[in-house]
This record gives C-alpha cells, sequence and structure tokens, in this order.
C-alpha cells in the first residue's frame, strides 16, 4: 500500500520542469512515490537531480522524499528540533514532541524573510519607522507594557511586537490536534499577497459589500455625530475608507497607516510552532503546559537578547497578547476567574481581567463606566502561575495578556444570541405571519420554516451564498419556551443573517402592526446594525483607527449592547426567554472600554484596532494544519505535519518574493 497523499509538491514540479526542459507544469496533487515516478519516466543520466530523485521509493516513499527536498533545499530551513517531557503524574509517559523553538524561526525570519515580520519592509530606515510608530501609537492603548519601562523610545525601531495563538483543530477520526503559533499583528501589501496565489489559478469575484461604505454613511441612519464630538474633535471626512476612495485603493495613503494580518494566505502571517494531536498529548498531562513554558522561554529570550541581524543591529521581540477562543484562555492561563464560573444560584466572579460577575459588581453593566472598571488588575485570576506568566508584559495587569477577539465575542457569541432571539421575538410578534392568512399554523416550527424562506429568497436576491439549509428548533437551541436560543452556524453565516434581519428589521418598521412594537422593533435594529457596524469598520480599516473612525466604533458597540440588553428586559418582562446576556457580551464591553480609554487621552492621534487580536485568519491557520495532520500516519502525525508546513513555506515565500 502506497503512504498517504504527499500534497505539497509544486516545489518539486518547479524544479523538474527545470530539469527536463520542459514548459512551466502546473501545480498538483499527488502520492509521495510519484516523486520518484516522474523522476524516473524522464529519467536522464546526465541530470544528477533526477537520478537521486528516482531513489525516492515505493516501500518508504514520504521519508525518502522528504529527505530529497530537504537535500535540495526545497524546504524552508529552520531546524525542527524535539522537545522531550518528563512523566509527571503516575500514568503518564514520557514523551518527545518534535515541534519549531519560536527563537529559530523567529531568527530566521529576521535573517532571511524580515517582510514577513515588518508587513512587506525590509530592515531599513522604513522597517524602523513602521516599529516606532506601532510602539508610539500603541503606547496610548497600554502604556504599561514592560518595553516602556525597560527600553528608550530609539530602541523601539528593533521591537517587533508579537502575539501567540492557540487552538484546537480536528484530525484524524475528528479528533483534536492542538496547534500553536505566532504572528506579527502588520499584513503584508497586496501586491505580495497576489503573487502568493497558485499559478493559474484565478480568485473568484469578491464582492467587498458594505466593507466600502464610510463612516459617516454608517451613522446616517443609526446615530447622529454629534454624539461622537465628546471623543473626537475631527469630523469624519477622516475615515480611512473615504481616504482609500480618494487615492484610488492606495493601502498607504499616509505614514501612520499599517494594515492588519486579516487578509491574504494564513501561512505568510502565522508562524508555526507545535501541532499535537490528541493521541499525543493525553498520555502526559504536561504536555501542552511544557511546550507552553519552552516557548515562554523563548520568548523571554528574544525580548532580553534579540537577534543579531547585522550591521550593529539587534532585533527584539516583545510580546502584545495570547490570542484564542476562550476555552483555549481557561488552558493555557489556568484561570480560576473564567465563563465557566456562570451560573444561575451564586454570583462569581467570571472575569479574568476583573471582578465582573460578583454581587457588588454586575457584569450586566453597560453603562461608560461600568462597575467593574475599578477592579481591573486588583487581583490575579490563578491560583498557579501559569507557563507565559514570565514573559515580560505588565506587572499592573498580567491576566490582560488574553485578549479579546472580536471573531468569538461577536460572530461566535453576541450575534448567535442576537440572531436567533430576533427571528423568535419577531415570529412571536406576528411578523413572519401572513395577515391575509387566518388559517396558517402559528407553531414555531411553521414560523421558523417561514423566516426561513423570506430569508433564503433574500439571499438568492443579493447574490449570497449561505451553509444555512433551515430555521429549526434544533439549530435555534429552542426545544421549549424555557430555552434562550441562539443559531448554531459560521461566523460568515452569521454576519448574513444580522444582513437580512437588518432589511426585514427596516420593512417591519414601515409596516408596524401594532403600536407597542415599535419600541422593540427599534431596539432589535439598533443591536444588529450596531454589531455590523462594529466589524464593518474593523474589517474595512486598518491596523490603527483615526479618532473619529475608533469612536464610531465604540458608538456602535454600545448600541449594539445597549439594545441587546433593553430586548432581554422587554422580552423577559413578557415571559419570553430571548436575548441571554453572556459572558461574551461582556467581553465585548471590555473591547470597547479599552477603546474609549484612548478616546479620553486627547493626545492620541490614533486607537489600536480590535481587528490586532482578530482570530479569523488564525482559524484559516488552524484547518490547512488541521487538514494536513489527516494525510499523514497517525504514529508519525508530529513531524509529518511540521515537514509539510515548511515544504508549504518554502513554495510561498518564493512566489510572494518575500
Amino acid at each position: 500500500m502506497h503512504a498517504p497523499s504527499l500534497c505539497l509538491i509544486d516545489s518539486y514540479i518547479e524544479h523538474l520542469s527545470s530539469w527536463v526542459s520542459l514548459p512551466a507544469l502546473p501545480s498538483c496533487k499527488a502520492p509521495a512515490y510519484k516523486v520518484g515516478d516522474w523522476a524516473r519516466v524522464f529519467g536522464q543520466e546526465d541530470q544528477p537531480h533526477l537520478s537521486e530523485a528516482a531513489r525516492v521509493s515505493v516501500e518508504n516513499p514520504e521519508r525518502d522524499a522528504h529527505r530529497f527536498f530537504k537535500r535540495k533545499k526545497m524546504v524552508l530551513p529552520v531546524p525542527i528540533s524535539t522537545l522531550t517531557i518528563p512523566a509527571v503524574e503516575t500514568d503518564d509517559k514520557v514523551l518527545t514532541v518534535p515541534y519549531i523553538k519560536i527563537e529559530d524561526y523567529f531568527t530566521l525570519l529576521a535573517r532571511k524573510h524580515p517582510k514577513l515580520l515588518t508587513g512587506g519592509l525590509d530592515l531599513d530606515v522604513s522597517a524602523e519607522n513602521r516599529l516606532l510608530e506601532f510602539w508610539d501609537h500603541y503606547r496610548h492603548f497600554h502604556g504599561s507594557h514592560e518595553i516602556y519601562k525597560r527600553f528608550s523610545r530609539e530602541d523601539c525601531k528593533y521591537i517587533v511586537p508579537i502575539l501567540v495563538h492557540g487552538d484546537k483543530g480536528r484530525t484524524l477520526k475528528k479528533s483534536p490536534i492542538c496547534c500553536l503559533s505566532f504572528e506579527t499583528p502588520f499584513g503584508l501589501p497586496a501586491q505580495y499577497r497576489k503573487s502568493a496565489r497558485v499559478g493559474g489559478h484565478k480568485k473568484r469575484p469578491r464582492h467587498d459589500g458594505k466593507l466600502k461604505t464610510t463612516c459617516a454613511d454608517r451613522l446616517k441612519h443609526s446615530c447622529p455625530t454629534g454624539s461622537l464630538k465628546r471623543y473626537s474633535s475631527e469630523n469624519l471626512e477622516t475615515c480611512t475608507v473615504k481616504k482609500l476612495k480618494l487615492n484610488s485603493g492606495c493601502a498607504h495613503v499616509e505614514p501612520e497607516a499599517q494594515l492588519h494580518n486579516s487578509k491574504g494566505h494564513s501561512y505568510l502571517s502565522r508562524f508555526f510552532i507545535v501541532a499535537l494531536a490528541k493521541s499525543v498529548y493525553q498520555e502526559n498531562s504536561d504536555c501542552i503546559s511544557a511546550v507552553l513554558r519552552d516557548t515562554a522561554r523563548g520568548l523571554v529570550d528574544l525580548f532580553h537578547f534579540g537577534v543579531d541581524v547585522g550591521k550593529g543591529k539587534t532585533l527584539r521581540a516583545a510580546l502584545i497578547g495570547m490570542k484564542g477562543d476562550a476555552e483555549w484562555h481557561v488552558e493555557c492561563g489556568y484561570l480560576d476567574r473564567s465563563y465557566l464560573n456562570v451560573g444561575t444560584v451564586n454570583e462569581k466572579a467570571m472575569c479574568p481581567e476583573c471582578d465582573a460577575g460578583l454581587p457588588s459588581r454586575n457584569f450586566e453593566d453597560f453603562s461608560d463606566e461600568p462597575e467593574w472598571v475599578t477592579t481591573i488588575g486588583s487581583s490575579l485570576p490563578w491560583s498557579a502561575p501559569p507557563p507565559f506568566s514570565v514573559v515580560p508584559f505588565d506587572d499592573g495587569t498580567p491576566a490582560s495578556v488574553h485578549r479579546h477577539d472580536f471573531f468569538h465575542v461577536i460572530k461566535y457569541g453576541v450575534a448567535r444570541d442576537l440572531c436567533a432571539s430576533c427571528i423568535v421575538a419577531l415570529g412571536h410578534m406576528g411578523y413572519f405571519d401572513d395577515p391575509n392568512d387566518a388559517g396558517q399554523s402559528i407553531a414555531v416550527d411553521s414560523r421558523l420554516e417561514r423566516a426561513y424562506g423570506m430569508f433564503r429568497l433574500w439571499t438568492l436576491a443579493e447574490g449570497k451564498t449561505t451553509q444555512i439549509k433551515h430555521f429549526l428548533k434544533s439549530n435555534f437551541h429552542y426545544q421549549n419556551l424555557s430555552k434562550f436560543p441562539w443559531v448554531n452556524c459560521k461566523g460568515a453565516d452569521c454576519v448574513l443573517l444580522l444582513m437580512f434581519i437588518s432589511v426585514f428589521l427596516k420593512n417591519c418598521l414601515s409596516h408596524i402592526r401594532l403600536a407597542e412594537d415599535e419600541l422593540p422593533l427599534r431596539a432589535m435594529e439598533q443591536s444588529v446594525n450596531g454589531a455590523l457596524d462594529f466589524v464593518g469598520i474593523c474589517h474595512s480599516h486598518h491596523l490603527f483607527l483615526p479618532r473619529a473612525c475608533a469612536a464610531t466604533v465604540y458608538q456602535s458597540g454600545m448600541m449594539c449592547l445597549r439594545g441587546f440588553k433593553w430586548c432581554a428586559l422587554h422580552f423577559s418582562r413578557k415571559g419570553l426567554c430571548v436575548f441571554a446576556l453572556r459572558p461574551k457580551a461582556r467581553s465585548l464591553h471590555h473591547i470597547l472600554y479599552s477603546i474609549k480609554k484612548v478616546l479620553d487621552q486627547p493626545h492620541a492621534k490614533y486607537v489600536l484596532s480590535p481587528s490586532v487580536f482578530l482570530c479569523e485568519n488564525n482559524e484559516d491557520w488552524i484547518g490547512r494544519i488541521s487538514r494536513l495532520s489527516r494525510r499523514v500516519s497517525a504514529r508519525t502525525v508530529g513531524m509529518r505535519v511540521v515537514q509539510r508546513y515548511l515544504i508549504h513555506m518554502h513554495i510561498l515565500t518564493r512566489r510572494a518574493g518575500v
């Protein structure tokens, strides 16, 4: 039996074309033994490369192919290390885990591929200015970071901000695989992203929709612009989207404009550390923590000692946050205060950063100065120090290293409750019923079916594609009237639902059936449009938002939360269980409060966008690594995934020219 398919042989195909004087061959996928087969077919005695490739055997093709690729320098030349993890408990086994040390990978990128660290710039004056501008603006967001205590402003020209992301994907038999990566917040310009595409593959037409809408246009129908004046003296003419339109789409309309890293191939912005299948890490209770400790040690070395990049320059790295979903933060941060503390009997602190959830600290307080603000950083959320506590970050609020990501907070959180609750509430209010059909069923299933019919018609009219096939009580988790509904769908489908509900609510407000319906309809519209504007502005703008755009983001987010809470109180008085206030609503408030803190500083010209901590492209990266893990033997999954990843990275860096 042949080995599993080795899908990453594009580099070999490119070299094969030159070795045998053939025209450029298209990219393809093939089993590993084809490397040797093709070489034997084109075999020429005067071609030493082909004679070596012909030695890739049929019995063990993957091993031989990886050795051949390494000899011919068809892989990214970063060393693969092994970490020995001793047994901690009696049932544990001693493990040897293949991984890439973060200091080794950072060193290679700094010396050979600096554009991947600096957003498309070489390590010259332009890169130094970019790093200096980043830290100057970042100071307003997080002025207590250790970098400002230990280094001068001039030193910041040679310090790269680093984020670490962790999550779990699915490998063989839908078993979890834990993947860890690091990244910088800078995105590559469009020319590099386009060059990285597979040759001959045309990109699907992309319709940006409302992402090209300026902040001024967003506010016309949502809130008065006068409400922004308390946060910004600028007008909305400074909107990044407006400037991009005036400059014909130029990405760098001013020196401070820096792209976030949520566009382009995820391999070019996320860098591999380790992939641990459950079959591996379940054999040692300390496995994941040991890898995190080693990564933390590498970050400490990069912060204090850095990497010599020549010309007397030392490039350092500074951690600005850890990314992931709430489950990952609990696991890697050893958190005692988390969403797991939420209940209906006892009131417990449920936030790693503050005491929200206690009787005197209402986590449902969505005012500009909530009760829990005074408790931020007042106590540690862990009883034992987590692995990353040794990394220089912030001695005053160390728990803030666990960053809030609006992909999980909104698209996988508040918006899923908001969409399902709006549809169920509108159904109970009769807005999915035909007033001319007195005999139609008013059962929940029938109303959901009619709602889906309207949603499906809207997607067809707008040219949208959705993976949602039905509106059912099962996928709304609405088994009975005592349950709070939430829709189980992908983040992209959740945004489509928000867009549909926004259009539908506008129609309902023009045809109100009962006078008492106007307030709840307007509250739902405010919440839905606030969520859409928040997400749209963060995606369409750059890494740093002008003050007026940041004020718009803050206003939109607060509208979403306050409209949501109003609906929750209104419908609870009517005995309807909708609009559940969950911990992710307070996480969104944390994101908004961090924006407000910067807006309260009149000298802050720019505000760090929430997109810097966005995990959408990380989810794509996890999916790619998981897909690799499903193509290899389960016994060697850790090593084979690293090897295949390095082959693919070699291909992408060559194509992109970085």
